[in-house]
């Protein structure tokens, strides 16, 4: 990736943001946008990267069935403490560890959450991310998919 920029008015502009190290290979990578004053009402922004061949994320999306892909600028709202909805809590579990070392690198984990699956399609989404080079142990995968299928309903 070559480039991260942040949008404060839906688009309309765009400002350059601190690229963090890479994680791993198609992992997340954090970023850096200071802002001068923390907004005291909720404020929408949009972030969209570009990567070294010159190619920025399109503003829209096709969708596909299985939602991979995804290639559209994220939006997040940033605001004063007592002026945002509380943030989403992981349920506790003996997954929770292996979620967060394992998943949360390349995955957000609202989208992940929200997935819902039984223990049969948790094990095969599981096992195809370890295809794809998600470092599991058996036993961690067990643990994982058991946490996932348990916890996440």
């Amino acid at each position: 990736m070559a480039r991260v920029e942040v949008s404060l008015d839906a688009g309309k502009t765009w400002q350059e943001a601190k690229l963090g190290p890479d994680q791993a290979r198609y992992a997340w990578r954090g970023f850096r946008f200071g802002l001068t004053q923390v907004p005291e009402s909720p404020l929408p922004v949009a972030v969209r990267a570009t990567d070294s061949a010159g190619r920025t994320q399109p503003a829209g999306q096709q969708w596909n069935p299985s939602g991979y892909l995804y290639n559209v600028p994220d939006r997040v709202t940033v605001g004063q403490a007592e002026s945002m909805p509380p943030p989403f809590q992981l349920p506790p579990g003996e997954g929770l560890k292996i979620f967060k070392a394992r998943c949360l690198a390349c995955h957000d984990e609202a989208v992940t959450v929200s997935q819902r699956l039984d223990p049969g399609r948790w094990t095969r989404e599981v096992e195809k991310m370890m295809r794809w080079g998600a470092q599991l142990s058996d036993a961690e995968k067990e643990t994982l998919v058991r946490y996932l299928s348990e916890r996440l309903r």
